[in-house]
């Protein structure tokens, strides 16, 4: 069994977005032997997948090149290019803020 937090916020209408999200994710993974036991997200709103089943690593890592993954903060390594999105913009007068998932 494989646990993913995906670099992917759900923002409103979680419950229907996360329906919605699953079918998305039920069809790239159609070809792929692998089941979906539970899918979630955290206080964050980061997306949580739970994969089990004969390609759930290939499954996890075909998921990880779509929607990004969340890396932990002691896996990150000095000059490591990270995936994130745009957070906020001057909000506080200055700069431009991007949330990598940590």
């Amino acid at each position: 069994m494989k646990q993913l937090r995906l670099l992917t916020k759900i923002y409103v209408n979680k419950k229907e977005t996360l329906a919605h999200f699953r079918q998305v994710i039920l069809e790239e993974l159609r070809d792929l032997s692998v089941t979906i036991n539970a899918i979630n997200y955290d206080s964050s709103g980061f997306i949580i997948l739970t994969l089990e089943g004969e390609d759930e690593i290939a499954a996890s890592n075909y998921l990880e090149t779509l929607f990004g993954r969340s890396i932990p903060f002691a896996e990150i390594k000095e000059g490591q290019t990270l995936r994130g999105y745009i957070c906020s913009s001057g909000k506080v007068g200055f700069g431009l803020f991007i949330d990598i998932g940590i």
